[in-house]
């Protein structure tokens, strides 16, 4: 690779070999957007700058065959690319030696209501996609940020409220549209490359640039209401009540209800008094006076505000929209365990780590939280084998960090780690799993366990990417 020669600003010759070639053969309604280019502010934005780079440029597809182009000609020149969808990835963000592929134009969202499908283009989020199936009687398992890209979401694995009625969201992937790493476009599905469909259902980023996805669309009955809502309630407790909160919910947690999702989430209040609280945030698919039943007990405890709903599917996740704001330095790791973790003083221990650290870094963490959370789950065996292994996980401790000092990063960083430690160090070597898409640290026997598993994946990289175009990862 001859992009070790710089030009006087800075650029290899090779990339700007790349960003001249892309200028004559994409199609007129793309961009090639450079620093000092108009727009480029708005396309660099980013849900977090932790990580963020400035690549050399940033190309705007406009269609597939735009995505096509543009990875070929990276391959011919050698230059290294990344391709951004919604932006919360911070892995999809590269330096001046290569270009961000930006698919947000590719944003389509054709639903097939006879069929029970919908196909989205690459650039779709979230929000582009619940809107339309609701309004056509259906549903699909989507994770709960709306701006979130709905292809990268799904491709790693997919962790969604819906899962026990629905699966994961890559359970719910019937065929893919992607540019591989020789630049070929190729379809995968159950009968054409359905290796390739195995891996794109767990491990998708790992293998190409997914321009499409199909998946299964459910009817709303699915959700266990005659009007396509779902219950939802929110009970904030102060921190002190950690307690007798867990002791409520562990139990819940643990009940294998298909029907039952919910977190237990320790964050500063959200009316600036600096007091720590911990709320749980309940979900259930059925009737309002069966999900109270359902969780009597949490409710019996008395927290400041029983904040019970009815949502409709289209709304899920409006809830979320104030964590979904660019900007800030942000982080999620996700990690799996086996058993809920319900003993009162590892979370006693959380409150007073997570306190510690907002004494230490200021107020400006104060939006830095941890959380348990479970999702419902089907029948053993009712989902398709994939490169998704979490099937065995009872709950997952989530740590997300948002500050925005960057002389705080270490205080909060270390956090981070500390927060998961407390819980997972109370299991056994090997029992904790890594949600795949919050870490590309952990040992890789972690993300993608499974008896077979890894060693699939590592023959299928082989057999699509064998030089690592879209990451070494498994190689």
């Amino acid at each position: 690779m001859s992009g070790n020669t710089n030009t006087a600003d800075g650029l290899s010759v090779d990339v700007k070999n790349v960003v001249a070639d892309l200028a004559s053969k994409l199609s007129s309604k793309a961009k090639i957007v450079t620093q000092q280019d108009e727009g480029w502010n708005a396309l660099f934005e980013r849900w977090s700058d932790l990580a963020k780079q400035t690549p050399a440029a940033i190309v705007a597809v406009a269609n597939e065959a735009d995505v096509q182009e543009a990875v070929k000609l990276c391959l011919t020149h050698g230059v290294k690319f990344v391709p951004k969808s919604g932006g919360h990835s911070l892995w999809s963000t590269i330096g001046a030696e290569g270009i961000v592929i930006d698919l947000s134009t590719l944003n389509a969202v054709v639903v097939d209501k006879e069929a029970g499908t919908v196909t989205l283009g690459g650039g779709a989020q979230i929000k582009d996609a619940i809107a339309p199936l609701y309004e056509a009687g259906l549903c699909v398992p989507f994770g709960t940020a709306n701006t979130v890209g709905a292809i990268p979401q799904a491709v790693n694995g997919g962790l969604t409220i819906f899962s026990g009625i629905l699966g994961q969201t890559s359970d719910a992937i019937l065929s893919a549209r992607l540019v591989t790493a020789t630049g070929d476009l190729v379809t995968a599905s159950s009968t054409s490359n359905p290796d390739l469909l195995y891996a794109i259902k767990g491990a998708g980023t790992y293998f190409g640039l997914i321009t499409s996805l199909t998946f299964r669309a459910t009817p709303l009955s699915v959700l266990n209401s005659p009007d396509g809502t779902l219950w939802k309630a929110t009970a904030p407790f102060p921190a002190s009540r950690i307690a007798d909160l867990i002791g409520a919910l562990a139990p819940l947690a643990a009940l294998p209800d298909p029907r039952a999702s919910g977190a237990m989430i320790i964050t500063k209040s959200p009316h600036g008094d600096g007091s720590t609280i911990v709320l749980a945030s309940l979900v259930f698919f059925g009737s309002s006076e069966d999900a109270n039943a359902h969780f009597a007990s949490v409710k019996a405890l008395g927290p400041f505000v029983w904040g019970e709903k009815r949502v409709s599917y289209a709304h899920v996740n409006d809830d979320f929209d104030p964590f979904c704001v660019p900007g800030g330095f942000k982080k999620h790791t996700i990690a799996g365990v086996p058993r809920v973790p319900g003993d009162p003083a590892v979370w006693e221990a959380e409150v007073k780590a997570y306190e510690a650290m907002v004494e230490k870094a200021g107020k400006q963490a104060s939006r830095t939280m941890v959380c348990l959370m479970w999702v419902g789950r089907g029948e053993a065996g009712r989902w398709a084998e994939s490169a998704f292994g979490h099937r065995g996980v009872a709950a997952w401790i989530e740590a997300v960090i948002w500050y925005t000092d960057k002389e705080t990063a270490e205080t909060v960083q270390d956090w981070q780690v500390e927060a998961l430690n407390i819980v997972t160090d109370t299991y056994e070597i090997g029992e904790v799993e890594t949600f795949q898409n919050s870490s590309r640290e952990t040992p890789i026997e972690t993300r993608f366990p499974g008896e077979g598993r890894l060693e699939k994946l590592t023959a299928l990289k082989k057999e699509w990417d064998p030089v690592g175009v879209f990451t070494n990862v498994f190689l």
